[in-house]
């Protein structure tokens, strides 16, 4: 562990964060809750490293690992940091069993795959509470409630759209038709979570239009990140012209003396 901190702060500007972090979480993720949580403590918060010496030692190392990234990172690297922090300390909130579980099952190339996937992730991220999704979207996937694409498609689209908006869908999910009344809704069309789901027939109170409706994969969504699901049992939405025949009979009738 000291010759990997010593190799880091002598190459400084020339490491890549990316790949020590990457070495890092993978090991962090290994250790026992205590053992994680003075890692936590100690490299993020500046703890006495005391503390976590009479615990594991590889997690004094750890720390000692961090600290020397923290010491040479540049500004943008630092603004990194600040997220990996807070992925460290959601992922932490998941049980050591569900953790080291995981890790067993899966080949250490294909953890550190997902590791890297998320780092990179994060990179694009500047709302640090999306981050707590992504760890809350990772804990369901080693539950195998969603397999690895799904996963990752969720994630790449939780960045993608504006937290307001992930906001206002986990209050607003439906199973019903609506209209398109707010720029929050504008936003999840566009983003994949809203889809167009008929025409309205237009009434004396209803003028009609396009329909939309939230995908499947919204409804997942929400359940999975915000525990949230439609409380509706059916569609009782706006109106919706579902384009079937009419019968000749109808027409005729429309034509009567006494519709005239």
């Amino acid at each position: 562990m000291d010759n990997n901190l010593n190799e880091i702060i002598e190459t400084k500007e020339t490491f890549n964060i990316l790949h020590v972090l990457d070495e890092f979480f993978t090991s962090a993720f290994e250790l026992a809750q205590s053992s994680y949580d003075a890692v936590i403590n100690s490299a993020f918060f500046e703890n006495s490293v005391e503390v976590i010496r009479t615990i594991d030692d590889s997690a004094e190392g750890l720390s000692k690992i961090y600290k020397g990234i923290k010491a040479v990172a540049s500004i943008p690297d630092r603004l990194f940091l600040r997220k990996f922090e807070r992925l460290c300390l959601g992922i932490g909130k998941i049980p050591e069993h569900k953790r080291k579980k995981y890790v067993k099952k899966i080949t250490r190339k294909k953890f550190n795959k997902d590791t890297v996937f998320i780092l990179d992730v994060i990179t694009r991220v500047e709302e640090l509470e999306k981050i707590d999704i992504f760890s809350r979207l990772w804990e369901v996937k080693m539950d195998e409630k969603i397999d690895d694409d799904r996963f990752r498609r969720f994630v790449i689209m939780t960045a993608n759209t504006m937290l307001q908006d992930l906001k206002y869908m986990s209050n607003y999910i439906s199973n019903d038709n609506f209209y398109i009344t707010s720029m929050e809704e504008e936003g999840l069309v566009t983003q994949g979570w809203v889809m167009y789901a008929g025409l309205g027939i237009g009434t004396d109170e209803d003028s009609g239009g396009n329909l939309y409706e939230y995908t499947k994969m919204a409804k997942e969504y929400c359940e999975f990140a915000w525990n949230k699901t439609p409380t509706d049992e059916k569609k009782n939405g706006p109106i919706m012209f579902t384009g079937d025949s009419i019968p000749a009979e109808s027409i005729e009738d429309l034509f009567t003396d006494e519709n005239l």
